[in-house]
C-alpha cells in the first residue's frame, strides 16, 4: 500500500438551500453532480431543499470543497451542471449578483429585469457572446460563470440596467472600449469623446388643478345694496344725517 502524501484531519462541509422552483432541475442533475464531485474526492448529498458538499478521507486538495460550494450555489440558481462545473477550471470564477434591491419599486424591478433578458432572450444572449460568460437570470439574482474580466463587464451591464440604463447602450460602450484598448496610441488618451452620450429628454411637469368640493346646500343669495350698507354702517350714517337735516329746517 502506497503512503499518502496529504491527509485532511478535519472535515469541512458547506450547505446551500434552493427554492422549490429549481427542485426539478436539482433532482435531474443529482447523479451527474455526484459523479463529477466524486472524481474531485468531494462528497455530495441532497436532503430535501438543501445541498451539502464535504471533504472525504481521500480529499487531497483543501480548495476543492470551496469550488464545490461555488458549484452547488450556481446549481441553486438554475445553472446547468455543464456550466457550473467550469468553476474547477483554471482562470474561471463565478459570481451571484443581487439585483432585487437595485430598483426603487417592484414594478421597476420586473420591467428592468425583463429588459435585461430581452425578447426571446436576445439581450442575454448578446451579453453571453460579448463577455464569453454564461449568464443566468433567476428570481432576484444573476448568476455569472466566466473569466474575471468577463464577470466585471457583466456586472457593469447588469447594475447599469437595474439603475435605468439600457443594456444595449452599455454593450455598445463595452465594444468601443475593447476596440480602443487594442490601439497602443489610444491607451494614454481620454476615451470620453468616443463614447456616445445619450441626452436626457426633459419631461414637462404636469399642473393639476385643485378640485373644488361640491356642497350639498344651494348657493347663498347675493346680498342687496341695503344689506351691504347695513354691514358697513353707511345706512345708519345716512339715516342720522337725514334726521339732523330735518331738525335744522
Amino acid at each position: 500500500m502506497k503512503p499518502r502524501g496529504r491527509v485532511i484531519l478535519e472535515e469541512s462541509s458547506f450547505s446551500v438551500l434552493h427554492s422549490k422552483n429549481v427542485q426539478e432541475h436539482i433532482t435531474e442533475s443529482q447523479k451527474e453532480t455526484k459523479a463529477f464531485l466524486s472524481k474531485k474526492q468531494i462528497a455530495f448529498e441532497l436532503d430535501g431543499c438543501e445541498m451539502v458538499v464535504k471533504t472525504t478521507e481521500n480529499t487531497e486538495d483543501p480548495c476543492a470543497v470551496l469550488l464545490a460550494r461555488d458549484m452547488i450555489t450556481l446549481l441553486s440558481r438554475a445553472v446547468p451542471v455543464k456550466e457550473a462545473k467550469k468553476v474547477f477550471d483554471e482562470g474561471v470564477a463565478s459570481e451571484i449578483i443581487q439585483i432585487k434591491n437595485l430598483a426603487d419599486t417592484k414594478e421597476k424591478f420586473v420591467k428592468r429585469r425583463q429588459r435585461l433578458i430581452g425578447g426571446c432572450q436576445k439581450t442575454i444572449k448578446a451579453i453571453r457572446k460579448l463577455t464569453g460568460c454564461y449568464v443566468k437570470v433567476e428570481g432576484g439574482t444573476v448568476a455569472v460563470v466566466g473569466t474575471f474580466g468577463g464577470i466585471k463587464e457583466v456586472r457593469t451591464i447588469v447594475v447599469g440596467c437595474m439603475k435605468s440604463k439600457h443594456p444595449v447602450d452599455t454593450i455598445k460602450e463595452t465594444m468601443i472600449r475593447r476596440e480602443l484598448s487594442k490601439d497602443e496610441s489610444m491607451k494614454k488618451e481620454s476615451w470620453d469623446r468616443f463614447i456616445p452620450k445619450k441626452q436626457k429628454t426633459k419631461q414637462k411637469k404636469k399642473h393639476f388643478k385643485e378640485k373644488k368640493e361640491k356642497s350639498i346646500y344651494p348657493p347663498a343669495p347675493e346680498k342687496r345694496k341695503i344689506d351691504l350698507e347695513i354691514e358697513s354702517g353707511e345706512y345708519f350714517l345716512k339715516k342720522k344725517k337725514a334726521s339732523s337735516q330735518k331738525k335744522t329746517k
